[in-house]
């Protein structure tokens, strides 16, 4: 998030309310429409507690850090992407300790644990960064270089760290019916996430490949701190591990698929 911070300008961010039918549409895709589809899959698959549970959180976590970048390779509108995984990110720390509580009925979940987490680890690096971005323009320019590259470590130690957990709790997760459905679920959200919002971009072809990555790869990050905050059930773990992979996988061919035909497009007959 503070990398993030850095690299963001307020106009940026205050890009995606210039266009209210896409702001409307990118809000209701990733933090209605994503979630009623997770609860459909589960009406007609239903899945065990723990990975029932995971789905349901991942559904409701919108805001990948990786938008822009994707933006950028498959040609979709980066200035919106910019804005829009912005405002998802901060829709998503507080949206999320608000709807959990009620979308996970019977399950104890402490929304003021999951405020702090989400407050401490993603808004407050945001905000602080941001308004050095704004009074600091020069160094954050600076900074931000060693900020991403310190994210990206991260972000690979944690796959990483978590891969190997996933792995070796997979003969659990593969475990008879459930692991098998919850492996088809997961493949199945992901592929209907994107397809959501897709659909609901609009007529423009930049905007509407934005908005379909921008609901086809959650926000692990928020995801994750909302289970650490509130649960020690390692499915639903390995139930977010298994979205975010098959997502990354799915949503990766995606890219490449699209991002070559640009490349052709690009080149002399």
């Amino acid at each position: 998030m503070a990398s993030v911070g850095l690299s963001l300008t307020p106009k940026e961010i205050l890009l995606p309310f210039q266009n209210r039918r896409l702001l409307a549409a990118s809000l209701l895709a990733n933090f209605i429409l994503v979630p009623l589809f997770a609860y459909l899959l589960l009406l007609f698959f239903p899945l065990g507690k723990g990975m029932a549970t995971g789905l349901i959180i991942v559904s409701f976590a919108a805001g990948a850090p990786s938008l822009p970048k994707i933006a950028e390779l498959t040609r979709g509108n980066v200035a919106y992407a910019v804005g829009l995984m912005a405002l998802l990110m901060v829709a998503t720390v507080v949206w999320l300790p608000l709807v959990i509580p009620f979308a996970l009925p019977g399950i104890a979940v402490n929304p003021a644990a999951t405020a702090y987490t989400l407050i401490i680890f993603m808004l407050i690096p945001l905000v602080a960064c941001l308004g050095i971005r704004m009074r600091h323009e020069a160094f954050a320019k600076k900074v931000y270089p060693v900020m991403d590259a310190i994210t990206n470590l991260s972000i690979v130690a944690i796959f990483v760290i978590f891969g190997i957990a996933f792995l070796s709790r997979l003969g659990d997760f593969f475990n008879a019916f459930t692991g098998t459905g919850a492996v088809v679920m997961a493949v199945i959200f992901v592929i209907g996430a994107w397809g959501i919002g897709y659909l609901t971009g609009g007529p423009v072809r930049e905007e509407r490949t934005v908005l379909g990555y921008g609901t086809g790869f959650r926000n692990v990050s928020a995801a994750l701190l909302v289970v650490t905050a509130n649960f020690t059930e390692p499915t639903i773990i390995l139930m977010v591990l298994a979205i975010t992979i098959f997502g990354v996988v799915i949503c990766g061919i995606m890219v490449g698929v699209q991002y070559c035909r640009c490349l052709q497009a690009d080149s002399p007959v």
